[in-house]
């Protein structure tokens, strides 16, 4: 068998074989030309080894084979696919497939000769061609056809318009519209997403000049070493799409040899794109966010970077070996999984631990960074550097699990139903860290070694995710099941942005007024392409709506409503405040900035009453900034994580239409540790614990006050005082107990929980 044979037969599978469990043809062009690659390293001077050839086709075979097995069911209809809410998409050959989630997140790049096009009631497609794109509606069809020339489309039912240039074009149906047209200037119906309303232009070293010289769709540009401006011959370039929703795909990359440092990448992925380069010896370079419809020219410079390093351990000091290390934050892409990162996604900057448990990793940034360590039977861990220090120890953990089941609406067993976990309270991580499950013929799924914090189970249904909060904590079993809601209110509506236009592809959270916290009595929606949202298997009551940014980097509180039993289906129309309040924080020895403060933003209501409507964290320079707040009364605490500094609380503020400035100082302050225990002397999980200072405010220094799973609980950012300690569990008395805090103290205080009391007969 020559190898140009097996190339072309090992084309051939990949397109017949169905998406594996990440829909993305770029997996499918990674899987293909890692295996290509192996098998040129691996392969003779003159052939390949038979032997070796049917092995390596027959493990490739194998692997396709599985992750067929992995993958749900594709309907094999028209029909079929628009009733399970997909985007049907039909090919000459008679054949149709559902768009995965690339194209609808970015458009479906259309291929001669011709394409059928059918949407469900929930979602639209975005359709590129060479002179601009088709924007086809909900519940619409359209045929499209490439050959021969020029590009002509029909809509058969539905609504379109085509975009350009020139501007838009409504299709009318029935009719053929001919699309020619200048090439497009992209042109958004709404808002920018919340992910990227903040994006700089440039957000790393070297500079882009867009020139009408350049082909659309090509990055044209020049690498250089930064010191001396001499070119480098060997590098890699990586294009990341730009955030939409919480989609977390790996970039696309492609290395280059140059003698003089130039490059050339025709045909680039179209859209927004991030850009990176890299090469061995130098830290990545982030190039930033640029629309490659056009083309751009750019120049990198690339630096020499710092070297850390560190041993990672298990929870009992011993060494670890195979462990995988990064910097989080240089990471080129938006999401990493909790174990097994490195086969999905490009890490060009990485770090193996040995035998003995230590790594060196090469050619970081200057700066701070947020060390991640990662291994297959463990659950992962981070540390944040405030600057490259001698040696960083990493701990991995054991970790819990998470069980469930899920449940259709018979009540029957939902079997290849896919379930993904995120960790959810963690603004400080770079990334989106996650895991991925599928249940089994009994509906039910188990994902093991998760690391202990809050999280969020999302079973992924259509474009109407079912979320449910969940605390994981070190050696714990937790079960979340799904089902169907069979009653129950309804709440439905847009979401709409000051001006009226429908916000897509944003986060709401559904939080009961009464009983919720941050891991339990809540719902999320994900809102689709025309801003609608959907909440199902209500109870009457009163809700606050959160608006959530990238699964719990930052939330806000932008409404409030109270549903009755009197109607079934509610319909609502959420309109996004713009009230805006910045917070700078310094220490108030020194005047220095202090990163790493949570802040927690409470509404007062007119009424007397008050409840929780913003979280954030302080940056590098000490500030944060909350954005779309409602007008009216505030308090601002603000919780020092460093243990060097002491909270401030009870800071009223009013929001209006006109943004707010505000500056606190944080007097000196430290940490103290609570252990938690049974009468019989086991340790207390879970119990909640409170600190009530004089003045009669309580206090949590956490947004799960409750004591880990050896009973601990670290209240950091306590100012010298007396406090009286409330720790409360079901099945036990509360206590409070009186405790004096006094700096530089390192004292663990002890606490003992009597059970309940039989009740007499």
């Amino acid at each position: 068998m020559s190898y140009e044979i097996l190339e072309r037969n090992i084309d051939a599978l990949l397109r017949q074989s169905y998406r594996p469990a990440l829909p993305t043809p770029l997996f499918r062009d990674r899987l293909r030309a890692r295996f290509l690659s192996e098998l040129e390293r691996r392969r003779r001077p003159r052939r390949v080894g038979p032997r070796l050839a049917l092995a390596l086709a027959a493990a490739l075979v194998l692997l396709l084979a599985a992750l067929r097995f992995l993958a749900p069911g594709a309907p094999a209809t028209r029909a079929e696919l628009v009733a399970s809410g997909a985007v049907a998409l039909g090919f000459p050959d008679g054949t149709w497939r559902a768009a995965d989630e690339e194209e609808l997140f970015h458009g479906l790049q259309v291929e001669p000769p011709a394409l059928t096009v059918v949407t469900p009631e929930a979602r639209g497609l975005d359709l590129l061609v060479a002179a601009g794109r088709v924007a086809l509606g909900t519940a619409s069809e359209l045929e499209l056809f490439l050959e021969p020339a020029p590009p002509r489309a029909r809509l058969v039912a539905g609504h379109a318009e085509f975009q350009h240039a020139a501007g838009r074009c409504p299709l009318v149906r029935g009719e053929v519209l001919v699309l020619t047209a200048p090439l497009p200037e992209l042109v958004e119906s709404g808002p920018a997403p919340a992910a990227r309303q903040d994006l700089a232009p440039s957000t790393g070293p070297g500079s882009v000049t867009p020139t009408t010289a350049v082909a659309p769709r090509t990055v044209r540009g020049r690498v250089v070493r930064a010191a001396d401006g001499e070119p480098l011959h060997s590098f890699t370039v990586g294009l990341l799409r730009e955030r939409i929703g919480n989609a977390t795909y790996p970039p696309v990359t492609r290395t280059f040899e140059s003698a003089d440092g130039s490059f050339e990448w025709r045909d680039t992925p179209a859209g927004q794109q991030r850009v990176f380069v890299h090469a061995a010896g130098f830290a990545l370079a982030a190039l930033g966010e640029h629309d490659l419809e056009r083309g751009i020219e750019l120049e990198a410079r690339l630096e020499e970077g710092f070297t850390l390093e560190g041993r990672v351990q298990d929870g009992e000091g011993r060494p670890l070996l195979g462990a995988l290390v990064v910097a989080e934050d240089e990471v080129p892409t938006d999401g990493l999984f909790f174990a097994g990162a490195q086969d999905t996604y490009w890490l060009p900057v990485q770090a193996v631990s040995g035998p003995d448990g230590r790594f060196t990793l090469r050619q970081v940034g200057p700066g701070a960074h947020v060390l991640r360590a990662s291994l297959a039977g463990h659950a992962p861990t981070w540390k944040t550097l405030a600057q490259p220090g001698s040696e960083h120890v990493l701990t991995l953990p054991r970790g819990g699990t998470l069980v469930g089941r899920v449940t259709g609406a018979d009540g029957g067993p939902l079997a290849q139903a896919e379930i993904v976990v995120v960790a959810m309270d963690q603004p400080s991580l770079p990334r989106t860290n996650f895991a991925l499950a599928r249940t089994d013929l009994e509906g039910r799924y188990r994902l093991e070694h998760l690391p202990p914090m809050t999280m969020i189970a999302v079973l992924i249904r259509g474009d109407r995710p079912d979320v449910r909060p969940l605390q994981m904590l070190e050696g714990a079993e937790v079960q979340v099941d799904f089902a169907t809601p069979l009653s129950g209110l309804r709440l439905s509506g847009r979401l709409l942005d000051e001006e009226g236009r429908p916000l897509g592809l944003q986060n709401l959270g559904l939080f009961d007024r009464k009983e919720a916290t941050w891991n339990s009595e809540w719902i999320a929606s994900t809102t689709d392409r025309e801003g609608r949202y959907l909440f199902e298997g209500l109870e009457p009551g009163d809700y606050l709506v959160f608006l959530i940014d990238e699964l719990g980097r930052g939330l806000r509180c932008v409404d409030g409503l109270t549903l009755s039993d009197e109607l079934f289906a509610h319909e609502h129309d959420i309109r996004v405040p713009h009230g805006q309040l910045e917070v700078r924080l310094r220490a108030a020895q020194g005047g220095v900035p202090v990163e790493g403060v949570a802040l927690v933003l409470e509404y007062l209501e007119p009424s007397g009453g008050e409840h929780f409507s913003g979280l954030g964290l302080s940056g590098a320079d000490g500030s944060f900034r909350f954005v779309q707040q409602r007008p009216g009364e505030y308090r601002l605490s603000a919780y020092p994580t460093d243990g060097r500094h002491g909270y401030r609380s009870g800071t009223r503020v009013t929001l209006g239409d006109e943004p707010v400035a505000l500056a606190l100082e944080l007097p000196p302050g430290g940490s103290a540790t609570l252990r938690v225990r049974a009468r019989d002397g086991r340790p207390l999980a879970r119990a909640r614990v409170q600190f009530v200072a004089a003045d009669g405010l309580a206090h949590n220094f956490s947004q799960v006050p409750e004591t880990d799973a050896e009973g601990l609980f670290h209240a950091v950012g306590l100012v010298p005082g007396d406090y009286r300690v409330r720790v409360t569990q079901a099945g036990h008395r509360t206590l409070e107990q009186p405790f004096h805090f006094e700096l530089g103290s390192a004292a663990v205080l002890e606490l003992t929980l009597d059970p309940d009391s039989p009740a007499p007969r």
